[in-house]
C-alpha cells in the first residue's frame, strides 16, 4: 500500500505501489493488472511491461458504455468490483455492531 494526497494522480504512484510489492510472482508466468482509464498512458503501460505484467487498460478515447451494456464491465473487472461491493455492504462494517 502506497498512501499519497488526494491531490494526486494515480498514475504518478504506480511505480513505487509496484515497487513495495511483496510477493514476486515466478518469471516464467506472465500475470495480468487491470487498472481503470486513469492509468492510461504510455508511461504505465512501459512500466508494467518492465515489471512482467501483462495490462488491462481500457482506452481513454473510446466513450464508456452505457449502464447495461455487456462491455460495460469485463469479466476480469466485475470480479474485482462486485467483491469491492460486497466488502462495502459487510454488516459489520456498515452498521457498528462492535466497538
Amino acid at each position: 500500500m502506497v498512501i499519497s494526497g488526494a491531490n494526486r494522480h494515480d498514475m504518478k504512484k504506480l511505480d513505487d505501489l509496484l515497487e513495495a510489492t511483496l510477493l514476486y510472482p515466478p518469471e516464467y508466468v506472465k500475470q495480468n493488472l487491470c487498472l481503470d482509464r486513469g492509468y492510461d498512458y504510455a508511461e504505465c503501460r512501459m512500466l508494467l511491461e518492465d515489471f512482467g505484467y501483462i495490462a488491462h487498460i481500457p482506452d481513454k478515447s473510446k466513450p464508456v458504455p452505457a449502464p447495461g451494456d455487456p462491455n460495460r464491465h469485463p469479466p476480469k473487472r466485475w470480479i474485482v468490483e462486485v467483491s469491492h461491493s460486497w466488502f462495502n455492504r459487510f454488516r459489520r462494517l456498515l452498521i457498528r455492531w462492535e466497538k
